[in-house]
């Protein structure tokens, strides 16, 4: 929903700025914030978790994980069933960077990203939903 992602690879990088302005607004008014996006790079989860902070909110990061070959029978399957230009875009930068074997290289990496993070394993839904608020609620 971001205008130039299709041609411009910071375009989606530049809301950050954006998002956290509003995060930090509504977390002034004391409200909850879940922000459902990955954040890979240590540098803007320090901007995140710096808003937080500045505003004396909790800051959790938390990340889904599951095996990595699972990670891409998901990311496969997402790409045959949907149809939406997004999908299609990832799938086309995933197989020039070097296709299942560069996902399979990500997910070893993101595991290093924040070695604080809460991981939570994504297994089924009900399941999944069930260890996030958990971990929300101080459990993990």
């Amino acid at each position: 929903m971001i205008g130039g992602w299709q041609r411009e690879e910071e375009a989606a990088g530049l809301i950050r700025t954006t998002a956290l302005a509003m995060i930090a607004t509504y977390l002034g008014m004391d409200h909850d914030v879940v922000l459902p996006q990955l954040v890979a790079r240590p540098d803007q989860l320090d901007r995140f978790r710096s808003v937080a902070t500045q505003a004396r909110a909790d800051y959790v990061h938390l990340l889904l994980v599951a095996d990595p070959s699972v990670v891409v029978q998901r990311f496969r399957r997402r790409a045959q069933r949907e149809r939406d230009e997004w999908t299609a875009y990832a799938t086309r930068c995933w197989d020039a960077a070097g296709g299942d074997d560069a996902l399979l290289d990500w997910t070893a990496r993101l595991a290093a990203v924040d070695p604080a993070a809460a991981r939570v394993p994504s297994t089924d839904q009900d399941e999944t939903y069930a260890a996030v608020l958990g971990v929300l609620d101080g459990d993990s």
